[in-house]
């Protein structure tokens, strides 16, 4: 099974300095995931939909006022027909650690 997704989330963050050089940002997020799947079934060919479904997560900064490490995770709900006649309904999740330079 593939998927590709896309999202438009609003969040909202809390910033705070521990100690003279370290920082913490948290943050929520929740919006919608545009998710597209693809299936392959052997003996009877590839079936694809798409859909639109809530999302919501998290992320977590922490690190110099210049340079922090990122940890971010998501999870989309939605209800797809990958094969005619059978709806399923899926909750797909997402994460990352990353490295952020803030200007």
């Amino acid at each position: 099974m593939s998927l590709a997704q896309a999202g438009l989330h609003a969040y909202y963050a809390w910033e705070g300095e521990l100690g003279d050089s370290l920082w913490l940002r948290f943050y929520p997020k929740f919006g919608v995931s545009r998710t597209d799947f693809e299936e392959t079934v052997p003996l009877t060919g590839t079936f694809s939909d798409d859909a639109i479904g809530p999302s919501f997560g998290f992320a977590v900064e922490w690190g110099s006022p210049s340079w922090r490490l990122v940890f971010d995770a998501g999870w989309t709900f939605v209800d797809v027909e990958l094969i005619p006649g059978q709806k399923e309904s899926l909750n797909v999740s997402a994460g990352f650690f990353g490295l952020a330079y803030c200007f």
